[in-house]
């Protein structure tokens, strides 16, 4: 299903487990939920979305536009998919 509407919700509530036709049932899948609910609520309290389960991710700014790519590996990525971006402005 690659990344529909609202896919990130149950990992955001760390619910995961409510949706298994959709998300699965796989351990990695609710270590996903557990990692992401952390960074969520993390900022929600702090302003800062470091938690434990990712890299450092560092604010973004429009020069590296630091962006964390969530996977069973995180990755803090600079300027991510950054080639493809003239492509998505709207022209008009």
């Amino acid at each position: 299903l690659k990344s529909p509407h609202t896919m990130e919700i149950p990992f955001v509530f760390d619910n995961v487990d409510k949706g298994p036709i959709l998300l699965g049932t796989d351990r990695s899948t609710r270590r996903l939920g557990d990692t992401m609910s952390g960074v969520w609520t993390a900022f929600a309290r702090e302003g800062d979305p470091n938690a434990r389960g990712i890299p450092k991710w560092k604010p973004y700014d429009i020069d590296s536009r630091a962006t964390m790519v969530f996977g069973n590996r995180s990755k803090a990525i600079d300027n991510y998919m950054g080639d493809i971006r003239p492509l998505l402005r709207l022209r008009g």
